[in-house]
């Protein structure tokens, strides 16, 4: 377009006789320096005539691309308004008088088809090869010199017209293609419209905004919603239905995109505010219950979603710590009421209609991650609170949690692994039925982080829980998002990823929560990190946080969770290096971490270690101290047997290597022999890298207690080159600070 204006105005020109095209580059310069090139472009769009000049006003404000059947609508559309004197903004004639007077509305056709054709000739339009009737500006820069065309002091009115026509004249199924722009554009002409025309526009932001979340555009949303508000005013008097959806859907896309959440505070506490029925309440109560969450205020998010359920009218337990009575009790109770159900036999249950109790559900999902970290005696009730409400009432979405998380309880707490994966089956089954696109995240992450490890390589979690942070921030659960994505770092951590990349995913890791403002869920990977970067030797007191930082965190906040993640890394640690008298007071000071985090694989892993530092004590012990660690360590021993008789393949390896060790507190060092060589053996075959080594550490010990130069040797060579292969150079050069 910038040539043809330049040819237009004779400042180029095609030399015949030298056969290619001269210009005087002093004369061109200077006319750039005097006009910029937006400036000539508007020049140059003003040599069109006036309806031309329409069209091209009309497609600038449609955007980058349009339809040219829509813009002959609007313009049509500007031409009836124009001849019926029906606007009510009277400063859009001095816009369209001129041009619509060109237009008879049996010749608008014929103008846009000539139009086009001048366009294209000129290079302003170029036509969309991949779709029939649409086009698009050639340049950002000649869209913008078209909108210039349209006068300052009018172009709000002007995109509300051209919004309008769409609103009015768009059939219901192209509107919604539409929708977006369409609402947008009239939005502009707010200022100016009377009560029920706000009203009317309010409802049209309401329904953009519910698109835009439904396509995972929560910022966008956002806009809408407050748009919305603002078309009624902030006034509830009016349009209480409509103000309590924006005010409600607002506050969710706020949560969900962390845009200004002090808003979303405010419109949380408006609502909440408000003299309407409790379940009107639901959404910003299910929001601040989640946020909550999110910034790590764990007992006001499992406080909030309690007291809610109470005030539906709804059983609910207080948050307090629940005796191991109650939960038998409760849990018998359970049992009864599924009466030995299969998977199939629960997806088919009734479904659920009562909308009370589906708010009680969910607010009891909701509740369930709070109640987990903070008060885990407590989370037992919700879960078997759950499933009898399920079997009771009928199955819902919510119902999926239920059913996971009782399989959790089973395989962690009960030790029925193959009940647990039969509840987890029935959680997959209800998902199926229901297609919850809310809950699916949600249901995969508790499958994969707490039920099939138990029966599964830990490596074939990677892919599905990686899939189920993308469908989670899709879908807008961003906390279970984020957990499958600290799940993920957890079971790379246990399955021996290379160090130096898996700190780069941990570190991406840690970017992303921050991102998505998840605290709880950044302090759970923290240890990790520290761990790596140990093992690696590249951290150091004052450039990282130290565990002891971290489980003062844990303390303050009340979050076991965090606290067995920051004891259980350090251990891993200590066993490394074989600090074997500081892992076994770490050990005593931390207690059961099979109870901080039940069904976690950190538990399985906590009682591989348990019972290691247990026989390595006994090993040294006097008499007393002998038999109480050789006791804990057998009692250790004893539950990774029974989960591997029941299918824990990731238990295996370590079985054969506390075989050998407590084959060495006995004296049988035949069958010690024979058990750390078998122990190296699965090690490798399963990739576990980490553990390799480990086998090939305490080998070399063993050797060298036995005075066999030889295998001693060869146990330590091999153990410095897989624990070389692994990344822990700080372990190869024998150099760590544990806490």
């Amino acid at each position: 377009m910038f040539l043809r204006y330049l040819y237009d105005e004779r400042l180029i020109e095609y030399n015949f006789g030298a056969m290619r095209w001269i210009w005087n580059d002093d004369v061109v310069s200077s006319t750039m320096v005097m006009q910029n090139v937006a400036t000539i472009m508007i020049n140059r769009l003003k040599q069109f005539q006036e309806g031309s000049q329409t069209i091209l006003k009309v497609a600038s404000c449609l955007g980058a691309s349009f339809s040219t059947s829509v813009v002959a609508m609007v313009v049509e559309a500007l031409s009836e308004m124009q001849s019926r004197k029906v606007s009510d903004h009277d400063e859009i004639a001095s816009i369209i008088t001129h041009s619509i007077d060109e237009f008879e509305n049996d010749e608008i056709a014929p103008v846009i088809a000539s139009s086009i054709e001048e366009f294209e000739n000129d290079g302003i339009w170029e036509v969309d090869s991949e779709s029939d009737g649409i086009w698009h500006f050639s340049h950002d820069q000649i869209q913008s010199a078209a909108f210039e065309l349209i006068p300052l002091g009018e172009r709000d009115s002007f995109r509300g017209k051209v919004g309008t026509a769409l609103m009015t004249r768009l059939d219901p199924d192209l509107l919604d293609e539409c929708l977006f722009e369409a609402v947008t554009l009239q939005n502009y002409a707010m200022p100016s419209m009377s009560g029920d025309e706000r009203k009317a526009l309010a409802k049209m932001n309401l329904q953009a905004g519910l698109k835009a979340s439904k396509n995972a555009s929560f910022h966008t949303a956002a806009v809408y919603f407050k748009a919305g508000r603002e078309l009624l005013e902030g006034s509830w008097e009016g349009d209480p239905d409509t103000m309590l959806q924006l005010c409600s859907e607002e506050a969710n896309a706020r949560y969900i995109a962390n845009y200004n959440l002090e808003t979303m505070n405010v419109l949380i506490d408006e609502v909440l505010g408000q003299p309407i029925p409790v379940r009107d309440k639901f959404r910003v109560s299910e929001v601040k219950v989640k946020s909550a969450l999110a910034r790590g205020n764990l007992r006001e998010s499992l406080d909030t979603a309690l007291r809610f359920c109470r005030k539906l009218g709804l059983p609910a337990p207080k948050n307090k710590p629940v005796s191991t009575l109650v939960i038998l009790k409760d849990f018998f109770k359970t049992k009864r009421a599924l009466k030995n159900r299969t998977a199939e036999e629960i997806a088919c249950l009734p479904e659920l209609s009562d909308e009370q109790i589906i708010m009680g559900q969910k607010m009891l999902s909701l509740s369930n991650t709070a109640c987990f970290l903070v008060q885990p005696t407590l989370f037992p009730i919700i879960v078997f609170l759950m499933v009898r409400f399920s079997v009771k009432y009928g199955i819902g979405a919510s119902s999926c949690d239920g059913f996971a998380t009782f399989g959790v309880l089973l395989c962690g707490i009960f030790g029925d692994l193959m009940g647990g994966r039969e509840m987890a089956k029935a959680a997959e089954l209800i998902l199926a039925n229901h297609d919850s696109k809310v809950m699916k995240s949600r249901v995969g992450f508790v499958c994969e982080a707490f039920v099939l490890h138990w029966t599964v390589p830990l490596q074939a979690t990677f892919v599905p829980l990686l899939q189920g942070y993308q469908i989670g921030l899709c879908g807008g659960d961003i906390d279970s998002a984020g957990w499958c994505l600290v799940t993920r770092c957890h079971h790379l951590f246990y399955a021996a990823r290379a160090l130096e990349g898996l700190q780069k995913e941990i570190n991406t890791c840690i970017d992303i929560l921050s991102q998505l403002n998840l605290e709880s869920h950044r302090l759970c990977v923290f240890p990790y990190l520290l761990t790596v970067k140990r093992l690696r030797g590249v951290c150091t007191k004052d450039s990282c946080m130290g565990f002891e930082d971290m489980l003062k965190i844990a303390s303050a906040t009340n979050n076991l969770a965090n606290r067995g993640h920051a004891i259980f890394a350090q251990l891993e640690l200590l066993v490394v290096f074989n600090e074997w008298e500081s892992a076994s007071e770490l050990l005593a000071e931390a207690g059961n971490l099979r109870l901080s985090i039940p069904g976690h694989f950190v538990g399985v892993r906590f009682t591989a270690l348990e019972a290691l530092i247990s026989f390595k004590m006994a090993q040294t012990s006097a008499l007393l101290a002998r038999i109480m660690w050789k006791r804990r360590g057998v009692k250790a021993f004893k539950l990774l047997q029974s989960w591997a008789k029941k299918g824990n393949v990731n238990v295996v390896h370590s079985l054969y290597l506390l075989s050998a060790e407590l084959a060495v507190l006995k004296g049988d060092g035949k069958k010690a022999e024979e058990r750390f060589k078998t122990a190296v053996t699965v090690a490798a075959t399963s990739g576990l890298r980490q553990d390799k080594a480990l086998a090939h550490n305490l080998a070399h010990e063993f050797y060298t207690s036995q005075g066999d130069k030889y295998w001693a040797d060869y146990s330590h060579e091999q153990s410095q080159e897989a624990y070389s292969d692994w990344g822990a150079n700080a372990k190869v050069d024998q150099k760590i600070v544990i806490r």
